[in-house]
Parts: C-alpha cells; sequence; structure tokens
C-alpha cells in the first residue's frame, strides 16, 4: 500500500513506525482517560504506561542483543537501531506489565481494567500500520477485498480484518468498564475478546504456523493458547457476575 510515508533524500520515514508512534500516545492518553472508570488516579497509570515503556525498549534491546550476540559483538549500533520488538515482543511487554504493577504497589485487576483497552487500541494501530505497508497478507482469494493491496493482489488483507476485530474487542472492553461496579470485568471481557478476535484472524492466514504441535487436525499450539484465554476471560466475567450478583 504506502510502506513509505515520506522520503527526504536517504531518510526514509516509514509508515508503520509513525502510525505505531501514533498508537501509542493515544493509548496512553486512553488509558489515563480509563483510569478514573476503573478507580484509579490517572497520574498513576500514565506513569504506569510510561514505565512499562521504558522497560519494554530496555528489555528488547537486551534480548536483542543476546538473540543476534556475533553480530552484535561486531556491529552493537547497528543492531540496536533494529525492530524494538522482535518475536519475542509480547512476553517482553507481559514481563514488563508484571514488574511494573509489581513495583509501583498498583492493584492488580483495576490496573488491568485501565489499561485493556487502551492495549487493544494500540494493538488495532499496529494492524492498520501492518495492512499500509502491505504486510500480513492471508491466504489466496478472489474476492473483491483481496485486490486492496497492490502488488500482492488475491490475498486477504488478514492485517485489515485483524484490526476491524480488534477494534471491536477495545469497543467491548470499553463498555465493560463502564458498566462494571467489579474490578476484572473489563479485562475479562478483553481477554476474551481479543482472544477470540485472533483466532477469527489466524484464519485468514497460511496454515504453516506450528503444523506439529496442538492437536493433529484440530487445534495448532497457538489456537489451544488462544482458547485458554477466552476461557480465563470469561471465567473473570463469570467471577464477576456471581459477585454482582450477591
Amino acid at each position: 500500500m504506502h510502506p513509505r510515508l515520506a522520503h527526504f533524500g536517504s531518510l526514509i520515514i516509514p509508515t508503520y513506525s509513525v502510525v505505531a508512534a501514533i498508537g501509542l500516545i493515544a493509548a496512553l492518553l486512553f488509558a489515563e482517560w480509563c483510569a478514573p472508570r476503573a478507580g484509579l488516579a490517572r497520574e498513576r497509570v500514565w506513569s504506569f504506561g510510561l514505565a512499562v515503556l521504558a522497560c519494554t525498549v530496555v528489555l528488547s534491546r537486551l534480548a536483542l542483543a543476546v538473540e543476534l550476540w556475533p553480530a552484535f559483538r561486531s556491529y552493537p549500533r547497528l543492531v540496536l537501531t533494529l525492530p524494538t520488538l522482535t518475536k519475542f515482543g509480547p512476553v517482553i511487554v507481559l514481563l514488563s506489565a508484571v514488574a511494573c504493577i509489581a513495583a509501583m504497589r498498583l492493584p492488580w485487576l483495576r490496573t488491568l481494567d485501565a489499561v485493556t483497552p487502551a492495549v487493544l487500541l494500540l494493538i488495532v494501530a499496529l494492524h492498520i500500520g501492518s495492512f499500509f505497508a502491505g504486510d500480513d497478507l492471508g491466504s489466496r482469494t478472489t474476492l473483491a477485498i483481496g485486490n486492496l493491496v497492490p502488488g500482492d493482489e488475491g490475498h486477504h488483507p488478514v492485517a485489515l480484518y485483524a484490526a476491524v476485530l480488534t477494534a471491536v474487542a477495545c469497543a467491548t472492553s470499553l463498555f465493560a468498564l463502564l458498566r462494571q461496579k467489579q474490578p476484572g470485568r473489563a479485562f475479562g471481557v478483553g481477554l476474551a475478546a481479543a482472544a477470540i478476535a485472533r483466532f477469527v484472524a489466524d484464519e485468514f492466514r497460511p496454515g504453516y504456523l506450528l503444523p506439529s504441535i496442538g492437536i493433529p487436525g484440530f487445534l495448532r499450539a497457538d489456537q489451544l493458547l488462544l482458547l485458554v484465554l477466552t476461557v480465563a476471560g470469561m471465567l473473570l466475567l463469570l467471577n464477576w457476575n456471581s459477585h454482582h450478583a450477591k
């Protein structure tokens, strides 16, 4: 689509990076707005977001240096300029969030409630960035929607599907946050909705991911994980409903 937003001589500004940066800023502001709805002070959630961002950057650089140690020893500056989040990105973000919640002594469920819609908003932005960059194409299709990405016609634009589905998950978690009386509901709803969104989007991706792991002929390991996350989110929701009924 438009992988380069601007080009000034040797300076190239990738569309994905710009959209991701805008999404990150929007997510931080959104989390701050959600904080009072979750029963937290705005400044605490804002500080938490910045702390997670800082930890993610540091840990991702360390992980990249370890992963590419021979190259890092010879060209440290070049390696450190590679994309911030690698394949270990989700794990690094999760570890950073857990460490920051513990270090800042924030209430677990209320913090997760406040940041869940914001995290999903950021994921929406990342998918949109991938779509404009022409990445994350799926299996072949004869439908008209397969012609949205010039140069790679005939493929499902999975990034677009994922963006729409994740936006629905974001709206669902926000709705739960605005109506909840017990901590944990927004997080549970958002977790389940996000897992379902990923499960559906994966159906349009080529089926080469972890083919020999999981339940052969039924579910792959990544699909099993998504199913577990969906069940976990629903259990949180059921737990909230039981408390609310009392």
